[in-house]
């Protein structure tokens, strides 16, 4: 048996969470080789990638989805919560930092906030595509290796909202003042969208503003302001370049968000 059918169907045979968010998101439920499954525990979390948008669709087990109110976490652009996973869509996001970029995000996250990250990887860090590179984000992040432990000092520097992180990470470019509210600010146009294609309260999704909300993402990354990067050979994290490239294969023959013109508004 596939490791993708048990998270897609139930053993009655019915669609499982994941695959009904699938379905209303008018996107075809992936086939095995199509997401990519931690190697550690395979059915903590799978990603879906959605190459021609710039988004991810993350599952995560309840357990083990982790507050991501933090600024310099990754914020979603949608969550849906079930009762076994929670499902989010996250933006594409530049993550080509380098290895000296990346000892100097945990150094300035660790001495500023108290964030404790036991596996300092490079493919976990990352920047806002919004050109300057000054705002870095943590991704994939996972409560059992990700920790804030704040010591008095890190909560006071929390306080003080307009840090300047560029000065602080030593930045190449001039120094900015940290804006905690970049992401919202950034993504507010899909973020406004997506809040109303389909409300916790409501079991079905509105067809016609998942249309929109997958065409403002389309222009989003006409303008590289999300991006796919995981398809680039060079960025083929444990095999994500290769399931990304299976998904859009039958993403292509699929009469759903792949048909949308990429010049939408």
């Amino acid at each position: 048996m596939s490791y993708i059918t048990p998270l897609f169907t139930h053993a009655s045979g019915q669609p499982s969470e994941p695959a009904h968010f699938f379905e209303q998101m008018n996107l075809p439920v992936p086939h095995a080789g199509e997401s990519y499954r931690r190697p550690v525990n395979p059915g903590d979390r799978h990603l879906v990638f959605l190459n021609d948008f710039g988004l991810v669709i993350r599952i995560t087990a309840n357990d083990l989805v982790m507050n991501q109110s933090h600024p310099h976490f990754l914020k979603p652009l949608f969550t849906r919560q079930g009762e076994k996973y929670r499902i989010d869509i996250d933006p594409g996001i530049d993550c080509t930092a380098t290895r000296a970029e990346t000892k100097k995000i945990y150094a300035y996250l660790g001495r500023t906030y108290g964030i404790q990250v036991d596996d300092e990887r490079p493919d976990n860090v990352g920047f806002i595509p919004d050109g300057t590179r000054r705002y870095p984000v943590l991704i994939d992040l996972d409560p059992r290796y990700t920790r804030i432990c704040p010591d008095s000092a890190a909560v006071e520097r929390l306080s003080a909202s307009a840090r300047l992180a560029a000065t602080l990470l030593k930045w190449r470019k001039p120094a900015a003042a940290f804006d905690p509210d970049h992401q919202e600010k950034f993504y507010k146009p899909l973020l406004d969208l997506a809040a109303d294609m389909w409300p916790a309260h409501r079991n079905n999704a509105d067809p016609a503003k998942i249309a929109q909300f997958f065409s403002a993402c389309a222009a989003f990354k006409q303008r590289q302001n999300l991006l796919s990067i995981w398809t680039d050979e060079a960025n083929n994290y444990n095999y994500t370049t290769w399931v990304a490239r299976a998904y859009a294969m039958r993403l292509e023959k699929h009469a759903g968000p792949a048909q949308t013109p990429i010049n939408a508004p």
